[in-house]
């Protein structure tokens, strides 16, 4: 497991667990049909602040990342102004 932070906020969380129909089944009947990512070849589910998306790893396991869109957002905009304060000391 990795969880990932800033200021005391998860921005993410990666888990690393067996295939389980049963898990799957679950997550299908709490959030519905998963979609695909095509160019990135994951399938997820997507909300307004939140995406949990899956992928094979290895070979009998799924890699889960959840994301949070609100701190990733965040995160840009203190990246963003790291750099005009960069940018103004010039």
């Amino acid at each position: 497991m990795e969880v990932k932070a800033y200021r005391d906020s998860v921005y993410q969380i990666v888990v690393i667990t067996e295939k389980n129909p049963n898990l799957y089944k679950g997550l299908k009947k709490a959030f519905g049909e998963p979609q695909y990512h095509l160019r990135k070849e994951f399938h997820h589910w997507t909300s307004e602040n939140l995406r949990l998306s899956y992928i094979p790893y290895q070979r009998d396991k799924l890699e889960l990342t959840y994301d949070s869109f609100l701190m990733r957002e965040k995160l840009k905009e203190v990246k963003e102004e790291v750099i005009e304060d960069i940018v103004s000391d010039f």
